[in-house]
């Protein structure tokens, strides 16, 4: 099962029968965590690129990049704190502060089933 599906399925179940009145947040992962060097030695390995790297950029620089791309400067300065929340480890220990659904999509099969078709397509 590819991981839209399982992250569907997450979805339709909550929002047919929700797990409370309060709101909340649900976490979904893959059922290993992934360093971003790894993260992108996999997806790079899946297109056929095993050399390619990781490098972080400059969060001001990926900021100015996304608004170029025609994001809001909102946006942007959200995914740059999002970005920066990731990278610090200030995310850290997150799925233990509430409910976390597992997904059974390792990124290893996300690699191989959606994103080298999706990347072969463009």
């Amino acid at each position: 099962m590819v991981a839209t599906a399982d992250i569907a399925q997450v979805v339709a179940r909550e929002l047919r029968a929700p797990s409370g009145k309060d709101k909340r947040v649900l976490h979904l992962r893959a059922p290993s965590l992934y360093t971003m060097k790894k993260a992108t030695a996999l997806l790079g390995a899946a297109i056929g690129k095993p050399d390619l790297a990781y490098v972080q950029a400059d969060p001001e620089q990926g900021r100015a990049a996304l608004m170029q791309q025609g994001f809001s400067a909102n946006a942007a300065a959200q995914l740059a704190e999002m970005s920066a929340a990731f990278s610090t480890g200030r995310l850290d220990g997150e799925y233990d502060k509430g409910p976390t659904e597992i997904n059974p999509t390792t990124l290893e099969d996300f690699a191989a089933t959606v994103f080298r078709p999706a990347f072969e397509k463009a």
